[in-house]
């Protein structure tokens, strides 16, 4: 019996568990900056596939933008992590409501 990998399966469970890390940081001061980072990685990787194709351009473009401009700062890997999850809050708002 063969199984297959459900990508939604797997892109509900990540978003899903940003919105719990999101909120257990509201309760313990522990920095999960970098699971956040690893996490909203994945949430893009496999949201990206379910967005139209003028859309998915678009964020591409940004995407290499943001990384460009990214690499010409020389942020620590704690700096980057920052960055990747800046939006995170928002991911997480769309989710709860």
């Amino acid at each position: 019996m063969e199984r297959s990998i459900n990508k939604a399966t797997i892109y509900h469970s990540l978003v899903l568990s940003l919105i719990i890390i999101q909120l257990l940081s509201l309760i313990v001061p522990v920095n999960l900056t970098l699971l956040n980072a690893v996490l909203a990685i994945g949430v893009s990787i496999l949201g990206i596939q379910s967005l139209s194709r003028s859309f998915q351009v678009a964020t591409l473009i940004f995407f290499i933008a943001g990384l460009g401009l990214l690499s010409t700062t020389g942020l620590s890997i704690n700096g980057l992590a920052m960055a990747i999850t800046s939006m995170v809050d928002i991911v997480v708002l769309l989710g709860t409501v």
